[in-house]
């Protein structure tokens, strides 16, 4: 029966290492689950290792260094490449950057050893055990992605075939594997990008966003007639090297090619260029940690409008938007955005393969489409003066969909908070030292008093007792003394703030009583019939709508544009003028009237108003209203007169 897990421990043997010349040898100890050893080898070279290991496929290979087994990462990432895919490592002194425990140590505390030098053997079999009790630091060999590779496989071809028949079913059986590997992913939901071998154009290469054991469980790998279908993870580009980020919060614009090779361009929100990088793909925690050493992104673009997932991805990793074109960007647009950026900019010994192109002219069209806006940020920070930078109010704007003037006193607010905070804590430091500094001169009083009284003891122990009751006296009515004032300042300042409290509510009742005698007034010119009230309405449309108007009269803030049916509504509903406050399109003006509708700005007329609510006067409109009546009459008659004269002379023309 075979075991549910096995261990394989590794030690180097004496005398050998991974930086002489001489192939290194090694010890193994290969236990099962419960501890017991399956298998004990000796001698090894690295190359055993490996067939060792694809022949028994050990859960876990246990080494105390890994630098016994590799002289450096690039070996690693062979070694890992070799391996089985459930195989881990694990270093039993913890993360090789920076190992914080001996292995005697380790061993010491689960009574694994008991003394003396131990052997490659025992060594291996201590690791072996160690590993099963849970100890080390597990290497992360493998990015949570997955190659797939799709390409021609190289054999004779059948027997009378010809070579153009024969390539014709090759590329078909291809291009079917090509669709079948798509058809899957897409009904398993898995995000992928596909890219063509772009020197043969046979074939291509899936990059998968999951990992190799759920890939593998829908898609199999195949040699078969003419094609081969290789599977196999994404091989992390940092496994050992432990680096130092210093992460940059600059929001940047992020110019993304993505592919087996990537290209990034990364421009600030001025438009400058920061970096442009073309490397290979080595999964997206790499890509990640590039990336926040230049900069925070706000906007990750591409040049495609279909946004391949590698995009997304990244974006989302972020918390950036996405920004793709209506359409593909062809290859010579692709070269003249980019031409054009680096000769305006007067960028100088600057080389563009393909993938930096690409990403740079994907950066550049997501720069001009958002320059407006962070413009627009910078004109407005100007106008009012504050010491806050834009970038900020931009990702705001963009990410969290706000308007302007709301980023900005967001920012605003955090930074008063941000002020407030420090001027706490510094109040607080400036506190705790101050009595940090009495607290010591009354130390110092006492060891004084202390000296003085031991010197005195003998002699003087009443004595010391009477001033022990004086001392305490004395700091008793101090303490009151202090208390009492501090309550005094404390009433004083209620009473300051009471007073200024009350004062603010005097003037607001002042105001609203002033403002009720004003509207009371008004309602009694009304029920006098001096006055109509009317509600502000925001166009004709609103105002159509209501029923019953006053005076069939209405009242609206402005008119830019209206329907036939709306005028129809108003007729219909008597009304006999129409009120604005801000604008009225002439056209619709000259339409109303021509249906004895009168339209009169309200500033014409004597009015108050409250709130929403206008009080007329209603001479003052009665007055406006003829007045305007006359001038329409006047203009009728005198359309008139023109279109009679016009007539007789075309009457004494035809005779």
């Amino acid at each position: 029966m075979q075991e549910k897990l096995k261990v394989l421990g590794i030690d180097i043997e004496k005398g050998y290492s991974t930086s002489k010349i001489e192939t290194p040898l090694y010890s193994l100890a290969l236990l099962n689950d419960k501890g017991e050893v399956l298998d004990v080898k000796q001698n090894f070279t690295i190359f055993d290792l490996i067939l060792y290991v694809k022949k028994t496929k050990p859960k876990i290979l246990a080494t105390d260094n890994i630098f016994e087994l590799v002289k450096n990462e690039t070996d690693l990432k062979r070694l890992a490449y070799h391996l089985p895919l459930k195989t881990e490592i694990i270093q039993i002194t913890g993360n090789p950057s920076e190992p914080r425990e001996e292995l005697i140590e380790i061993a010491k505390k689960e009574n694994l050893y008991t003394g003396g030098k131990l052997s490659p053997k025992e060594t291996a079999m201590i690791l072996a055990k160690l590993a099963l009790k849970g100890y080390g630091y597990k290497l992360k060999l493998h990015e949570d992605e997955t190659i797939i590779l799709v390409s021609k496989r190289i054999e004779p071809s059948g027997g009378g075939m010809s070579e153009n028949r024969y390539r014709r079913n090759i590329y078909a059986n291809i291009l079917q594997a090509i669709n079948s590997i798509k058809t899957i992913l897409n009904s398993n939901l898995i995000p992928y990008d596909f890219f063509y071998n772009k020197k043969t154009n046979e074939g291509g290469i899936f990059v998968v966003q999951d990992n190799i054991e759920r890939v593998r469980k829908i898609i199999k790998p195949y040699k078969g007639y003419g094609i081969q279908i290789r599977i196999f993870p994404l091989i992390r580009r940092k496994i050992l090297t432990k680096e130092n980020l210093n992460p940059s919060n600059q929001p940047i614009i992020v110019g993304y090619d993505p592919g087996l090779t990537v290209g990034l361009a990364f421009l600030d929100l001025e438009g400058k260029i920061k970096d442009l990088i073309a490397i290979k793909y080595t999964g997206l925690e790499d890509l990640r940690s590039l990336i926040i050493k230049i900069g925070k992104p706000v906007i990750v673009s591409t040049d495609k409008a279909e946004v391949p997932s590698m995009v997304s991805k990244l974006a989302s990793s972020f918390g950036a938007i996405i920004f793709n074109p209506d359409r593909d960007l062809e290859v010579k647009e692709k070269k003249r955005i980019a031409q054009e950026f680096v000769a305006k900019n007067n960028i100088e010994n600057i080389r563009l393969d393909t993938h930096k192109r690409d990403a740079l002219a994907a950066a550049i069209i997501a720069y001009k489409r958002y320059s407006p806006i962070y413009e627009s940020i910078k004109e407005e920070i100007r106008k009012l003066k504050l010491d806050i930078e834009p970038c900020y109010i931009f990702e705001k704007v963009v990410k969290y969909n706000k308007n302007i003037k709301e980023a900005i006193e967001e920012e605003m607010q955090n930074k008063l908070k941000a002020i407030e905070k420090n001027k706490q804590v510094l109040m607080k430091t400036s506190e705790e030292k101050t009595q940090d500094i009495e607290l010591q001169n009354k130390i110092k009083i006492l060891e004084n008093d202390v000296e003085f009284l031991l010197r005195q003891l003998r002699n003087k122990e009443e004595e010391i007792k009477r001033y022990e009751k004086e001392i305490e006296k004395l700091k008793e009515e101090n303490y009151l003394k202090i208390k009492q004032n501090r309550e005094i300042l404390i009433l004083k300042e209620q009473i300051k703030i009471l007073n200024n409290e009350i004062k603010k509510l005097e003037l607001e009742r002042d105001y609203y009583k002033k403002s009720l005698e004003e509207i009371l007034a008004k309602i009694k010119d009304v029920i006098n019939n001096k006055m109509i009230i009317l509600e502000l309405n925001e166009g004709l449309e609103e105002a159509s709508k209501k029923e019953g108007t006053i005076k069939n009269v209405i009242l609206i803030k402005k008119c830019v544009k209206s329907e036939e049916k709306i005028i129809h509504s108003l007729i219909k509903n008597k009304v006999k003028c129409i009120l604005y406050l801000e604008e009225f399109n002439n056209k619709i003006k000259q339409s109303l009237e021509m249906q004895d509708i009168i339209v009169i700005p309200i500033s014409e007329i004597e009015h108050y108003r409250a709130g929403n609510i206008y009080f007329v006067n209603k001479n003052s409109l009665d007055l406006k209203i003829k007045e305007r009546e006359i001038e329409l009459n006047k203009i009728q008659d005198k359309i008139k007169k023109d279109l009679y004269n016009i007539l007789e002379e075309y009457r004494k023309l035809k005779i």
